[in-house]
């Protein structure tokens, strides 16, 4: 569930993470589990062996990756960054938008290994206005 940043078919994997996430937010770990919940929980998830597809829950995705997003870094601060961002516009908040790419180039604008992804971040709150 990890690895793939989601898998509704891997029941246990999604009972363990969001117990890990409830009963130990302030662990080093949950926050792994909140990041991966969100994620998976931002998109669509087609379940071949029941024939259906779970619908994203953008509410729920928020949660988990508000929770997740101060104790991120690398990788996964830049994808809980973007994807917040991305929901927040399909949810037509745009200061919550904005308030999220902001804090991405605050919080990483001194870390070289993030260029790119502040640059698309500036484009991304230029286009916004």
């Amino acid at each position: 569930f990890l690895l793939f940043e989601g898998g509704d078919h891997l029941t246990n994997g999604m009972q363990n993470l969001t117990e890990l996430a409830t009963k130990y937010p302030d662990s080093d770990l949950a926050k792994y589990a909140n990041f991966s919940l969100g994620i998976s929980t931002s998109t669509e998830f087609a379940d071949f062996t029941k024939n259906r597809v779970r619908q994203s829950d953008i509410k729920k995705s928020l949660t988990h990756l508000e929770a997740a997003k101060p104790k991120l870094h690398g990788y996964y601060a830049k994808k809980a960054y973007f994807t917040l961002a991305n929901l927040y516009d399909k949810s037509n908040d745009k200061t919550a938008k904005e308030n999220t790419l902001s804090e991405f180039v605050d919080r990483f604008s001194s870390d070289s290994k993030f260029t790119d992804s502040i640059s698309k971040a500036k484009n991304m709150l230029e286009d916004s206005s």
